[in-house]
């Protein structure tokens, strides 16, 4: 947070900032750093809404085996992953890069581009369709804690 914090003031050429105006000059790329090097994903999220076979029709695996048995992904691994690919997304969007790519496999069916693979306990990726994306994002927004909403749309 205190490297942040220099790098704020670096870009901003000034010697001191209000808490108001080191928020309104973050990124939402050190957001999520903060958020992944805290761990804040559960006080954050609520991710027991979130179901990634909304967002890729190919994606059955809702269950993962942990140490031989089978498991249901938690809250937490929900939001890990929820969290890579709300970054991911901005990534390619920021760099004006198509999102709405797809990639077609040997067997035919269509596979999203925009994926991530972060959970290596899965062994394949989990990705989102390009008709989708909206979806994603509603429910992204829908799975931040009621705390935090009523706090952003306070006026």
């Amino acid at each position: 947070m205190i490297q942040m914090r220099a790098e704020i003031l670096e870009a901003c050429k000034a010697t001191a900032l209000s808490h108001d105006s080191y928020l309104s000059k973050m990124t939402l790329g050190m957001v999520i750093h903060i958020i992944k090097r805290e761990g804040l994903f559960a006080r954050i999220f609520n991710a027991e809404k979130i179901q990634f076979k909304h967002y890729d029709p190919n994606y059955r695996q809702e269950k993962i085996f942990i140490k031989g048995k089978k498991s249901h992904l938690s809250n937490y691994n929900k939001a890990v992953i929820a969290l890579s690919l709300f970054h991911n997304l901005r990534n390619r969007c920021y760099h004006w890069e198509n999102i709405t790519k797809t990639r077609t496999g040997k067997n035919g069916k269509s596979y999203p581009r925009l994926t991530t693979n972060i959970l290596k306990i899965l062994n394949k990726p989990i990705g989102i369709t390009p008709d989708r994306i909206d979806r994603f994002l509603d429910d992204l927004l829908m799975a931040f804690s009621e705390r935090l909403l009523e706090y952003a749309n306070h006026p």
